[in-house]
């Protein structure tokens, strides 16, 4: 946390802004209804708002149970969020939820999870975001209790998530179908695995992937690591570009020991092996939770990617709407 993040909060939580060029000028007293004018008695006033909320924003016991939140929402680590915009203005809501409206912990935790991972999703705190952000503090600004919060919080999200963008947007190529080592959408795939307790794919033991985020369980390399369902060599034998061999949805989370044991062998040979000794119902199980089409590894490539996306997709769905149900209950 940088002396910038906490001003971007004090200033969203304690005067409703977003933009960080209002710093200096509503703690110098500027008069934003009489341009260039300062007040002294604003200047003042300013001041006592700062000494008041500043403490919010830096107890140490709020900020822990505002990552918590975070850890609920399925993300489990710093290499999962993209922007860090997205933890701190979402704090500044967590603390606005907490000190404004009064919200019960459990009530601001399902809260900011839920906003968490909409704003990760949709990339709502990247590009130019801060005119966003002031209308919704503007917004917020008005309302009186915390029942017209909730229903400012999911009218938002509800705006947005709706089912086209998960059956259309988050399938295409603003969402799943790219490549790259990841994206928002790739994340918030990952996060939806931790919160529905997904098992590793392709281990035999009870591990969950979530456990592999857990500090300690790293040697000199990552304990859970990203896999090739469609090993590289092969599809570079069909002549398919890096761009088309690394999209998101040629990849798994796989235990890194897996990974080693892997070889570069097409699907339909290399996975009846992994999955020799499994019946068919674990089989199933763990294709489902790991959004894998049934017969997936006899799919032709292309096929494997459309029907693959649809499945992370829905899994993203069946994630957003345990947290979603969490706040409505």
């Amino acid at each position: 946390v940088s002396a910038q993040d906490v001003i971007r909060v004090v200033m969203a939580y304690a005067f409703d802004r977003a933009r960080l060029k209002y710093g200096y000028k509503l703690l110098r007293g500027a008069d934003f209804d009489r341009k260039g004018a300062v007040d002294e008695n604003l200047r003042t006033t300013r001041f006592d708002i700062l000494k008041e909320r500043l403490p919010d924003v830096l107890d140490v016991h709020s900020w822990h149970e505002f990552i918590k939140a975070i850890m609920n929402a399925g993300y489990l680590s710093g290499e999962m969020i993209l922007s860090g915009n997205a933890i701190f203005y979402t704090y500044a809501l967590y603390l606005i939820a907490k000190h404004r409206f009064h919200a019960s912990y459990n009530e601001d935790m399902h809260l900011t999870s839920l906003w968490f991972f909409y704003a990760s999703l949709v990339s709502l705190y990247t590009g130019p975001f801060e005119s966003t952000v002031e209308k919704h503090l503007n917004t917020i600004k008005g309302l009186k209790t915390l029942s017209e919060y909730k229903e400012f919080i999911l009218s938002r999200i509800n705006e947005r998530l709706t089912n086209d963008f998960f059956d259309i947007t988050l399938v295409g190529s603003e969402g799943l179908a790219v490549s790259g080592r990841g994206n928002n959408a790739w994340n918030a795939y990952v996060a939806s695995l931790n919160i529905m307790n997904a098992k590793i794919l392709f281990s035999k033991s009870n591990l969950f992937v979530s456990k592999l985020f857990e500090p300690g369980t790293d040697g000199n390399r990552k304990s859970l690591e990203k896999h090739h369902l469609f090993p590289k060599a092969y599809l570079k034998s069909l002549n398919c570009t890096d761009a088309k061999i690394n999209q998101m949805a040629n990849y798994a989370l796989i235990d890194w020991k897996d990974n080693m044991d892997i070889l570069d062998d097409a699907p339909s040979v290399y996975y009846p092996i992994i999955c020799a000794g499994m019946s068919d119902e674990q089989i199933r199980v763990m294709e489902e939770e790991n959004a894998l089409p049934h017969g997936w590894e006899n799919m032709s490539y292309d096929d494997f990617l459309i029907e693959r996306r649809k499945l992370m997709a829905a899994k993203i769905k069946i994630a957003f709407e345990v947290l979603k149900k969490a706040v409505t209950e």
